[in-house]
């Protein structure tokens, strides 16, 4: 059985959220570029109902402006409410001890333990700094890189998530 122990500090839940965030901005754009794809087919479907001559142009840039400050502001606010949770959140100040075998991870923590088979996590989404693992499609358990003794490790705990049909494709379906 494989275990990794570690301390969640402020910095692994930023990179956690940061990466949870980037995935939910690239979910929303196939909606923001239909949204705006059907702009024009609504100017002209209502030509001659309004003077679109600058009113269009106008909103185009609202939309596209507005669009983009919320996703900036998704990503950008990350660090601030991560110093909150974790000044909130008493359990993020001891040590977490995650193991695994063929089978299941199991978590303990000062506040309890679990347990979950390796097939019970939908999706599991892996950058540099973390190891996201989905239980829906928006809760997710982190686990950071650094806790690892190396990534051969890493990529052992996923090749075994893979095995048990867990994905790597956001939202988990």
């Amino acid at each position: 059985m494989k275990e990794i122990r570690f301390k969640p500090d402020v910095n692994d839940l930023i990179a956690a959220q940061r990466l949870f965030q980037l995935l939910a901005i690239k979910r929303s754009i196939p909606f923001v570029v239909t949204g705006l794809s059907a702009l024009p087919l609504l100017v002209w479907l209502l030509d001659g109902v309004i003077d679109w001559g600058s009113v269009g142009k106008t909103w185009i840039v609202i939309l596209v402006i507005v669009a983009l400050l919320t996703a900036l502001s998704r990503y950008v606010s990350i660090p601030r409410h991560a110093r909150k949770t974790i000044r909130l959140d008493k359990a993020f100040g001891s040590e977490i001890s995650v193991r695994w075998d063929e089978e299941n991870l199991y978590f303990s923590h000062t506040k309890g333990q679990w347990e979950a088979s390796l097939g019970d996590f939908p999706c599991a989404i892996a950058d540099r700094d973390n190891l996201l693992l989905f239980r829906q499609t928006n809760m997710y358990h982190f686990l950071p890189t650094r806790a690892f003794s190396s990534g051969d490790e890493r990529g052992a705990l996923l090749a075994s998530l893979r095995s048990h049909g867990v994905v790597s494709r956001w939202p988990p379906k």
